[in-house]
């Protein structure tokens, strides 16, 4: 897919990184890395609540959106609990 080799292991090298809110944030080289459940994801979320991501280890892709900016729930609970079922 990449026409040189190294560029999966770029996106995938994460580093933290400190949000405002004092959470720590891994970002590689255009993905993010999420934990649901304990399993690692890679992937990228948008503005109104959208998220697409990928478990290396499980084969499984998430893709989703909620169309809320600031919902009234923790999207990732919402996560977890629809990956519960893989």
């Amino acid at each position: 897919l990449y026409k040189n080799d190294t560029t999966l292991k770029k996106m995938t090298t994460m580093l933290p990184h400190m949000l405002k809110s004092g959470r720590v944030s891994y970002y590689g080289l255009g993905l993010y890395q999420y934990t649901f459940n304990g399993d690692i994801y890679y992937g990228h979320g948008g503005f109104w609540g959208s998220l697409i991501a990928y478990c290396p280890s499980k084969k499984i892709t998430f893709c989703g959106n909620i169309n809320q900016v600031n919902p009234s729930f923790k999207t990732s609970q919402l996560i977890e609990k629809l990956l519960q079922e893989f």
